[in-house]
């Protein structure tokens, strides 16, 4: 273990767990206990107090301490604090800078390197810190204004929030509307004005991974079965999508079976259409007639 990662690894145990001894250290690090003790020595010296009374357990601290990372790894911390979409928030953004200002003395770059930043509009100051608050204290919140996809406005939409969700190059939130009695999902840029109120409620049984479980994105509706049908290059594209699980995709007749619960239907339409006539949606029969008209329209336009 690198001497870097090695104290960090000691300063969270002795940030999280109380009494850790010089023994417990060196064998839950894979070090001798002179190592240890060298190491609490050098954590010490970068501005954390840690107590040794029967075990080590930290009692005050400066700043994280600066770490001796390698080129390598601070191009990498750089790339990430620097990419992330945090910067669509004033306020994460400046979190952002420093922490890495408090972890690299002087952030690394290097050209041949990149990430794609997302290009959506900045989201109205104090967006994030009022979720984050509304969501950890249960507290309902109101959208004074919010534009919609159309650009039709809503007003005065109340909500109880539950998830906030970076997909589709924009942050987006789920909460409960109780105009629409059912969870809904809203895109940050689109937040005019946002009041945090009050009055808190009790959480709905609410899952994540569940809620958006079987789409492409951040459009939602009720599950429905999909089978489609594969056959040339867009089979084996399919195969090594990494999306799909074994039991989703069987061979039929040299061609690839897709049989998967799915939500977010246009979404999944509109990949599909994409692999033109190497891709037959089998059932349901709505979305296979869906598809129909979209390619009659299509076709239509460009004859």
């Amino acid at each position: 273990m690198q001497k870097s990662i090695r104290l960090l690894k000691i300063w969270k145990l002795c940030r999280e767990k109380r009494m850790m001894t010089p023994a417990r250290l060196a064998e839950m690090c894979d070090v001798d206990e002179r190592t240890i003790y060298r190491d609490i020595q050098a954590l010490c010296e970068m501005g954390v107090t840690l107590a040794g009374n029967g075990g080590y357990h930290v009692i005050a601290e400066d700043v994280l301490p600066q770490l001796n990372l390698t080129r390598p790894e601070q191009l990498v911390v750089t790339l990430a604090l620097r990419h992330l979409p945090l910067h669509l928030d004033q306020e994460l953004e400046e979190i952002a800078n420093g922490v890495l200002n408090k972890l690299l003395e002087q952030p690394v770059e290097n050209r041949g390197i990149a990430l794609e930043t997302a290009k959506v509009g900045p989201l109205k100051p104090g967006v994030f810190s009022r979720l984050h608050k509304a969501i950890d204290e249960h507290r309902l919140i109101t959208f004074v204004k919010y534009r919609k996809l159309t650009d039709e406005e809503e007003k005065e939409l109340r909500l109880e929030p539950y998830h906030v969700r970076f997909m589709e190059r924009a942050w987006y939130l789920v909460a409960w509307s109780f105009k629409r009695s059912a969870f809904r999902t809203y895109r940050l840029d689109r937040i005019d004005t946002l009041r945090l109120e009050k009055e808190t409620f009790d959480p709905r049984p609410f899952d994540p991974d569940e809620y958006f479980r079987g789409t492409f994105g951040a459009m939602i509706d009720a599950p429905q079965r999909l089978r489609v049908r594969f056959t040339g290059l867009a089979k084996d594209i399919v195969k090594k999508d990494g999306r799909f699980s074994p039991e989703e995709m069987r061979e039929e007749n040299g061609a690839l079976i897709l049989d998967k619960v799915i939500s977010g239907e246009i979404l999944w339409l509109r990949w599909i259409l994409g692999f033109g006539g190497e891709a037959e949606i089998l059932e349901p029969a709505a979305l296979r007639e869906k598809a129909v008209r979209m390619l009659r329209e299509g076709l239509a336009r460009y004859e």
